[in-house]
């Protein structure tokens, strides 16, 4: 019997003085970009942590332990005595000398690093709840992670995008295009993908892979790819993780799913039944609000963007208290009166 799947969340509370004196300070002697560091969605805290915990509690019971990854004091209404909650903190799974970081990309990819971490474990940001009742089988059937073999171009552009541009660049200087799909060609065009489908029939013929599907959802993951990546890809995986922040030069965590893609040890899932990723602004704050109350969809990621902060700080709040209204076992026991 496999061991328990474990989840990870990475969180940040920008509120916190002192970690945001420290980031000004190395932000000063990097020269790094204010205007692109320092943003104002870059790494404010949205309130909604609690939200999280309340969904992961609801909907994943099968859930080992949660680890929670923050530089930042915990919640005070977070009962951190929990038998199943670990706090963990750079310095507990990070080496020294990629610290301190401010780069979300070298946190991520050290993850593996984490003591009593899982081999099975899904790694998610703070903006990712799950909405519905979920199974093991949504991330994990058996051993395999669930995966999208659904191809792509990726288009340059900004910091992202060339981060997993990296990525590919590094999958196609070690794996064959040709030689992993004629392995398990029905990993590759499986029926789940819907639409992808017809993407990657576009995109067989091109020698080398272009790109992979982008969902910016959970992320299942395992140990021991993580550790295998380290072994073959280390110089390039520390050229990141001493980038205190972000660069584009950068790897990041998508270059382990894809990895587990290209060795063909992953479940085709369908990208549309998996999740939703909205992008937040003033012009879809009202949708935003409709999935989040109503569950529309599994999984939801609301990333931050440029919008009326507080009035839709307070909206999703109500969205989310209508549908995860009661305290969970994760929450301090005087919040429940």
């Amino acid at each position: 019997m496999s061991a328990p799947v474990d989840v990870v969340v990475t969180w940040v509370d920008d509120t916190d003085a002192a970690w945001r004196a420290l980031r000004d300070e190395h932000l000063v002697r990097s020269g790094a970009d204010p205007s692109d560091v320092a943003t104002p969605d870059r790494f404010r805290d949205w309130d909604l942590l609690r939200f999280w915990f309340r969904g992961i509690a609801a909907n994943c019971p099968w859930v080992g332990t949660v680890h929670l990854v923050t530089q930042s004091p915990p919640p005070e209404w977070l009962d951190t005595e929990h038998p199943r909650l670990r706090v963990v903190r750079h310095e507990d799974f990070i080496p020294s000398e990629y610290l301190p970081t401010f780069n979300s990309r070298t946190i991520e990819l050290n993850l593996h690093r984490i003591e009593g971490l899982s081999d099975r474990f899904v790694s998610f940001n703070d903006d990712m709840f799950v909405l519905r009742p979920l199974d093991e089988t949504h991330f994990f059937r058996g051993d395999l992670p669930v995966g999208f073999g659904v191809m792509n171009a990726i288009s340059l552009g900004d910091n992202v995008s060339h981060a997993m541009l990296n990525d590919v660049h590094l999958l196609n200087g070690r794996f064959s295009k040709r030689r992993v799909i004629a392995r398990s060609p029905l990993r590759w065009f499986s029926p789940r993908y819907g639409r992808g489908l017809l993407q990657n029939l576009a995109l067989a013929p091109w020698p080398r892979f272009t790109g992979f599907l982008n969902h910016h959802l959970p992320l299942p993951l395992r140990r021991a790819t993580m550790m295998r990546v380290w072994g073959e890809a280390d110089a390039a995986l520390e050229r990141t993780c001493r980038s205190t922040f972000k660069s584009f030069a950068d790897l990041n965590v998508f270059l382990f799913a894809w990895w587990a893609l290209c060795e063909n040890a992953f479940a085709p899932a369908s990208p549309r039944r998996y999740g939703t990723f909205i992008q937040l602004s003033d012009a879809s704050i009202d949708r935003a609000c409709e999935v989040v109350a109503g569950a529309r969809t599994p999984i939801v990621c609301l990333n931050d963007g440029p919008l009326d902060f507080e009035t839709a700080r307070a909206r999703l709040a109500a969205a989310f208290t209508s549908l995860l209204p009661a305290p969970c076992e994760f929450e301090r026991q005087e919040e429940e009166s």
